[in-house]
């Protein structure tokens, strides 16, 4: 009887474990880890550090937005390449900015974080504001990433 109990429970975790509800509820966390994998990696970036972590999660194949204040909105391949320009701009005159006051939403597969952000960008000119990063992330991988930030210099950035 209790051997019967026994399985009849083990059964039951089994497929409660396998559900629908429990997959769906398993990839939302393992893409909300994801996003902040490559939300971290954009943060290590932007405080100097470089953005391998950032990265290592961007791949051309699939790539499908980039939209930044300065630099303008793209798609596709030119979104891509956009992206990648603008990550090896700042690798060689990084930005020297740390973040604070991280809040993030998802919806579906995508994330939004908005911070403060403060400290050194461009050519070491003072910068203090709130910053909004958003992220779609498809397989694993980011497919669409946009930017917004309170007001800057745009001479800064030339």
């Amino acid at each position: 009887m209790i051997k019967n109990k026994l399985m009849l429970l083990i059964a039951i975790c089994m497929l409660s474990l396998n559900s629908p509800a429990q997959v769906k509820s398993n990839n939302k966390n393992m893409y909300q880890n994801i996003a902040n994998s490559i939300f971290n990696g954009w943060q290590t970036g932007e405080a100097g550090r470089g953005y391998y972590n950032f990265k290592k999660y961007v791949v051309a194949d699939g790539f499908q937005y980039f939209s930044h204040p300065l630099l303008g909105n793209y798609s596709g391949k030119e979104a891509y390449e956009k992206l990648i320009g603008l990550v090896k701009e700042r690798e060689v005159k990084p930005n020297m900015l740390k973040f604070s006051n991280i809040i993030s939403y998802q919806h579906n597969n995508s994330f939004c974080f908005q911070f403060d952000s403060e400290g050194k960008v461009a050519d070491g000119f003072d910068y203090k504001g709130y910053n909004i990063i958003q992220l779609e992330i498809k397989e694993g991988k980011l497919i669409g990433f946009r930017e917004y930030f309170g007001y800057i210099n745009p001479s800064w950035f030339k």
